[in-house]
Protein backbone atom coordinates (compact mmCIF):
# COMPACT_ATOMS: atom_id res chain seq x y z
CA UNK A 1 0.00 0.00 0.00
CA UNK A 2 2.41 2.10 0.68
CA UNK A 3 4.63 1.76 -2.01
CA UNK A 4 1.27 2.76 -4.24
CA UNK A 5 1.02 5.71 -2.55
CA UNK A 6 4.65 6.66 -3.18
CA UNK A 7 4.41 5.78 -6.72
CA UNK A 8 1.19 7.88 -6.75
CA UNK A 9 3.22 10.93 -5.34
CA UNK A 10 6.00 10.33 -7.59
CA UNK A 11 4.28 10.59 -10.84
CA UNK A 12 2.30 13.80 -9.55
CA UNK A 13 5.61 15.68 -9.06
CA UNK A 14 6.79 14.70 -12.32
CA UNK A 15 3.25 16.02 -13.82
CA UNK A 16 3.31 19.39 -11.97
CA UNK A 17 7.24 19.70 -12.87
CA UNK A 18 6.47 18.86 -16.63
CA UNK A 19 4.00 21.18 -17.08
CA UNK A 20 5.57 24.10 -14.85
CA UNK A 21 8.46 23.61 -17.67
CA UNK A 22 5.99 24.12 -20.19
CA UNK A 23 4.35 26.94 -18.97
CA UNK A 24 7.76 28.61 -18.33
CA UNK A 25 8.66 27.97 -22.20
CA UNK A 26 5.28 29.20 -23.00
CA UNK A 27 5.87 32.29 -20.69
CA UNK A 28 9.37 33.05 -22.01
CA UNK A 29 8.90 32.65 -25.40
CA UNK A 30 5.54 35.37 -25.27
CA UNK A 31 7.51 37.52 -22.80
CA UNK A 32 9.65 40.75 -23.41
CA UNK A 33 13.03 38.31 -22.68
CA UNK A 34 11.63 36.25 -25.68
CA UNK A 35 11.33 38.94 -27.61
CA UNK A 36 14.52 40.31 -27.02
CA UNK A 37 16.42 37.25 -27.25
CA UNK A 38 14.95 36.48 -30.69
CA UNK A 39 15.84 40.16 -32.04
CA UNK A 40 19.50 38.63 -31.03
CA UNK A 41 18.88 35.81 -32.78
CA UNK A 42 17.23 38.30 -35.94
CA UNK A 43 20.44 40.80 -35.72
CA UNK A 44 23.11 37.73 -35.29
CA UNK A 45 22.59 37.41 -38.88
CA UNK A 46 21.36 40.82 -40.18
CA UNK A 47 21.69 44.56 -39.69
CA UNK A 48 18.48 45.79 -38.71
CA UNK A 49 16.35 49.11 -38.75
CA UNK A 50 14.07 49.65 -35.92
CA UNK A 51 11.77 52.62 -35.72
CA UNK A 52 10.22 53.62 -32.59
CA UNK A 53 6.83 55.43 -32.85
CA UNK A 54 3.23 55.34 -32.92
CA UNK A 55 0.04 55.68 -35.29
CA UNK A 56 -0.91 58.56 -33.21
CA UNK A 57 1.74 60.63 -34.65
CA UNK A 58 1.41 62.06 -38.28
CA UNK A 59 5.41 61.42 -39.14
CA UNK A 60 5.18 57.93 -38.25
CA UNK A 61 2.23 57.44 -40.09
CA UNK A 62 4.29 58.77 -42.87
CA UNK A 63 7.23 56.32 -42.41
CA UNK A 64 4.87 53.31 -42.50
CA UNK A 65 4.51 52.85 -46.32
CA UNK A 66 8.20 53.26 -46.53
CA UNK A 67 8.91 50.72 -43.77
CA UNK A 68 6.50 48.53 -45.70
CA UNK A 69 8.23 48.91 -48.85
CA UNK A 70 11.85 48.59 -47.30
CA UNK A 71 10.94 45.51 -45.71
CA UNK A 72 9.68 43.57 -48.86
CA UNK A 73 12.71 45.24 -50.82
CA UNK A 74 15.40 44.26 -48.31
CA UNK A 75 13.76 40.62 -46.93
CA UNK A 76 16.53 38.20 -46.27
CA UNK A 77 18.93 41.08 -46.08
CA UNK A 78 18.17 43.31 -43.27
CA UNK A 79 15.44 43.32 -41.16
CA UNK A 80 13.07 46.45 -40.39
CA UNK A 81 10.56 46.56 -37.65
CA UNK A 82 8.44 49.03 -35.66
CA UNK A 83 7.59 49.48 -32.46
CA UNK A 84 4.60 51.18 -30.73
CA UNK A 85 6.39 53.35 -28.27
CA UNK A 86 3.24 53.51 -26.19
CA UNK A 87 2.80 49.77 -26.37
CA UNK A 88 6.07 48.69 -25.90
CA UNK A 89 7.31 51.43 -23.33
CA UNK A 90 9.87 49.69 -21.53
CA UNK A 91 11.82 49.14 -24.98
CA UNK A 92 11.24 52.55 -25.68
CA UNK A 93 13.03 53.63 -22.24
CA UNK A 94 15.46 51.11 -22.55
CA UNK A 95 16.78 53.22 -26.05
CA UNK A 96 16.47 56.59 -24.47
CA UNK A 97 14.03 57.51 -27.26
CA UNK A 98 13.10 60.86 -26.56
CA UNK A 99 11.09 61.81 -29.71
CA UNK A 100 9.35 59.66 -31.98
CA UNK A 101 9.57 58.57 -35.05
CA UNK A 102 13.38 57.45 -34.14
CA UNK A 103 15.12 54.82 -36.26
CA UNK A 104 18.03 52.85 -34.90
CA UNK A 105 20.09 51.15 -36.90
CA UNK A 106 21.89 47.72 -35.72
CA UNK A 107 24.70 46.20 -37.30
CA UNK A 108 24.81 42.08 -37.38
CA UNK A 109 25.87 41.96 -33.99
CA UNK A 110 22.46 44.29 -32.72
CA UNK A 111 25.01 47.11 -32.46
CA UNK A 112 23.41 50.54 -32.80
CA UNK A 113 25.56 52.20 -36.19
CA UNK A 114 23.29 55.10 -36.56
CA UNK A 115 20.38 56.90 -34.99
CA UNK A 116 17.62 59.32 -36.43
CA UNK A 117 15.19 61.74 -35.33
CA UNK A 118 11.90 62.50 -36.97
CA UNK A 119 10.99 61.95 -40.65
CA UNK A 120 13.55 60.15 -42.87
CA UNK A 121 12.62 59.68 -46.49
CA UNK A 122 13.53 56.31 -47.86
CA UNK A 123 16.78 57.41 -49.85
CA UNK A 124 18.38 58.21 -46.87
CA UNK A 125 17.40 55.10 -45.45
CA UNK A 126 19.03 53.16 -48.32
CA UNK A 127 22.02 55.26 -48.16
CA UNK A 128 22.33 54.05 -44.42
CA UNK A 129 22.10 50.44 -45.28
CA UNK A 130 24.53 50.98 -47.84
CA UNK A 131 27.06 53.00 -45.34
CA UNK A 132 26.28 49.57 -43.44
CA UNK A 133 27.40 47.65 -46.29
CA UNK A 134 23.61 46.38 -46.93
CA UNK A 135 23.23 45.78 -50.58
Amino acid sequence: MAGQNRSGIIKTLVFVVLAAAIGGIYFWKNSELGRTSQLQEQTAELPMLVEFGSDTCAPCRQMEPILTELKEEYRGRAVVETVDVYEERDRAVEQKIRVIPTQIFLDSRGHEVFRHEGFMPKDDIISVFKEMGVK
